[in-house]
């Protein structure tokens, strides 16, 4: 009857069934292999996301440890910065003690305060004529003897913030106001204990440390800043 109307005999079905067989099967092998590729695909991304989230974890956590270390040690240096600035004047002696004795710049000028700051510029001692000659030289001497042994602690765990901050991988933003914390306390306690002598810091190496980290706390300050600065300008989604 079929073979009647449409001219075709299903009489032997073999033929057809490899003809089908040979065109659905390669179309279900692609399907087959789209599948494993996407399943592949998927369980790749989401092994990304899932390394992502442990790096980010892992990288709070390291955070999370490095500004709790930076406090502890932040708390220590003003401890030790007050016990010092509690026993000023040293052995009852100050640096005006000593700065009447030589001629430095006066900023104290009408309508004219400016913040305290360390003096920039270098003198020896042997630069310094005074009425009081080589007495004077001795009394700074002896001043830097007395103030590099009251420092040292001061100085070595100063030493230990600036190392942990400069090689951690904190936001800037967080090193920028660890910076700023340690500056309010410590540079004014240095200016406190030199008044004047930084000029003269050359002569002694623990009066070179009080200055160079005061000048160190300033510098890794504006160097956050300018990199801060420009991250906010260059990535304003970032995370800093």
């Amino acid at each position: 009857m079929t073979h009647f109307h449409s001219g075709i005999s299903f009489a032997e079905t073999g033929p057809i069934g490899d003809t089908i067989g040979g065109i659905t099967g390669p179309v279900l092998n692609f399907t087959g292999l789209l599948v494993v590729y996407f399943s592949l695909r998927e369980q790749f991304l989401s092994n990304q996301i899932q390394i992502q989230h442990f790096a980010e974890e892992q990288q709070r956590g390291a955070n999370e440890n490095t500004i709790s270390t930076a406090f502890k040690i932040i708390d220590d240096l003003r401890a030790e910065a007050r016990r010092i600035q509690d026993r000023l004047p040293l052995y009852g002696q100050g640096p005006t003690d000593l700065t009447q004795y030589i001629d430095l710049p006066d900023f104290k000028e009408p309508n004219y305060l400016p913040e305290p700051k360390l003096l920039q510029f270098q003198l020896t001692l042997d630069e310094i004529v005074t009425t009081e000659g080589y007495a004077f030289q001795r009394m700074v001497m002896d001043y830097f003897q007395r103030v590099g042994i009251e420092t040292k602690v001061l100085r070595a765990t100063l030493d230990m913030l600036l190392y942990l901050l400069v090689n951690s991988p904190l936001p800037l933003a967080q090193r920028m106001h660890l910076y700023q914390i340690v500056l309010a306390f410590y540079e004014p306690l240095v200016i406190d204990l030199l008044g004047g002598l930084e000029v003269f810091s050359q002569a002694r190496q623990p009066i070179q440390e009080l200055v160079d980290g005061v000048a160190a706390l300033h510098g890794d300050l504006s160097n956050a800043n300018e990199a801060f600065l420009d991250l906010a300008i260059h990535d304003p989604d970032g995370n800093w």
